[in-house]
C-alpha cells in the first residue's frame, strides 16, 4: 500500500475537489474544529492531503477539514500526495491516517463503515475481523449492526451518538422500531436535557404508546403536542409517562401531596419503589438517640391507629 502513494507536490488550490461526502468519516466538535483553523492560520500546511482520482478530478480524500480550513484562509497553493491503489486499500490507508491522530468515536466508527461499504461494494461480512479490532469492535461480525444501523441516521444524530448522548440502550430500541419512528422520537429529543436513564425511558414510552394506539410515532407526537417542550426533557418524560402509565403517573403526583399531610416528625421518611412495584412502602427512621426513635415510633403508631395513614392505602398490595 505504501507504494501507492505517490510523491508529495504542491497544486493550485482550485484543481482539487472536496471530497468529504464520500470520504470523510471525522466528526469533530467546534472547538477541535476552531484548533485546526488556528493551528494551519499559525503554522501553514505541515502535512500533505491525500488526494485520489474520481472521474478525471483530483478529489481530496484524506485532510478535508485541512482543506476547508485552507481554503478559508486563502491559500493558493496546497501540498498534496496521489493515492493510485485499489479502493479497499484506499480505506484502509483513511483508517492508517484517522488512527494516527488517536482512535475513532463510535459515531466515526459507524460513518467510516457506512462510507467503506458504499464505495468499495463490499458487503458486512467481507470485512475482516482484523479491521472491525482496529475499529475497537469485537471479532465478529454480528458486532456491526449498531454501528452500520447508526451509520444511516441523519447528521445531527450521527454527531448525538458520536459525543455520548445517545445511549446505546436506546439505539437498540429505536433499532427494533419501523425507521420513520425511530426518527421522529431522535427529532423529538434533539437538544432536550435529560440523562441517560430517563432518554430510555422516553424512547421506551414513545414506541410503545404509539404501538398500543396503532399509530406511528409522529402523529402521537403531534397530537399529543409533545413538541411543545422544547429542551425541557424532564416535562416531556412525565408527559410520556403518564400516557403510557395513567394510573402510576397520578399516583407520582399525589404520593408527595399524601406524605406531606401525614406531617410525619423530622427524620421519618415514607418512600415507594420505581413504579410502585411490588405494592409495598418503606418508612424509614433517622435518629441521634434511642429515646428519640421510641418516641417518633409512637407518633407513627398513633397516627396508623387514628386513620391518618388511610390516604396510603391505594400504594399497597
Amino acid at each position: 500500500m505504501a507504494n501507492a502513494v505517490g510523491e508529495i507536490e504542491r497544486v493550485e488550490r482550485g484543481a482539487l475537489a472536496p471530497g468529504g461526502g464520500r470520504y470523510s468519516f471525522s466528526l469533530k466538535s467546534p472547538g477541535e474544529r476552531d484548533a485546526l483553523n488556528d493551528s494551519l492560520k499559525r503554522q501553514g500546511q505541515l502535512t500533505p492531503l491525500l488526494v485520489v482520482e474520481d472521474d478525471g478530478a483530483l478529489t481530496v480524500a484524506a485532510g478535508s477539514g485541512r482543506f476547508a480550513a485552507l481554503t478559508m484562509l486563502g491559500a493558493e497553493y496546497i501540498w498534496v500526495r496521489r493515492f493510485t491503489g485499489s479502493r479497499k486499500s484506499l480505506w484502509e490507508r483513511l483508517l492508517d491516517e484517522q488512527l494516527s491522530g488517536g482512535g475513532l468515536n463510535p459515531g466515526e466508527v459507524a460513518l467510516y463503515l457506512k462510507k467503506r461499504l458504499a464505495d468499495t461494494k463490499e458487503t458486512a461480512d467481507e470485512l475482516s475481523l482484523g479491521l472491525l479490532e482496529r475499529l475497537g469492535l469485537p471479532a465478529r461480525h454480528g458486532a456491526l449492526d449498531d454501528p452500520l444501523w447508526i451509520g444511516g441516521l441523519e447528521p445531527p444524530e450521527l454527531f448525538r451518538y458520536a459525543f455520548g448522548e445517545l445511549p446505546i440502550k436506546g439505539v437498540r430500541l429505536l433499532m427494533k422500531a419501523k425507521k420513520e419512528d425511530a426518527l421522529a422520537i431522535l427529532r423529538a429529543t434533539r437538544g432536550v436535557r435529560l440523562g441517560a436513564n430517563k432518554l430510555n425511558e422516553v424512547i421506551k414510552c414513545a414506541l410503545e404508546c404509539a404501538w398500543r394506539d396503532g399509530i406511528g410515532v409522529q402523529e402521537l407526537l403531534e397530537r399529543e403536542k409533545l413538541g411543545r417542550f422544547g429542551e425541557d426533557g424532564e416535562t416531556l418524560r412525565m408527559a410520556l409517562l403518564k400516557l403510557r402509565y395513567p394510573t402510576v403517573s397520578e399516583w407520582e403526583e399525589s404520593f408527595g401531596v399524601d406524605t406531606e399531610s401525614l406531617k410525619l416528625p423530622g427524620g421519618v421518611n415514607i418512600s415507594h419503589t420505581p413504579g410502585f412495584e411490588g405494592g409495598k412502602l418503606r418508612i424509614t427512621f433517622a435518629f441521634p438517640s434511642l429515646k428519640y426513635l421510641d418516641d417518633n415510633l409512637k407518633i407513627v403508631r398513633d397516627k396508623i391507629a387514628g386513620g391518618d395513614f388511610a390516604s396510603m392505602e391505594k400504594y399497597l398490595g
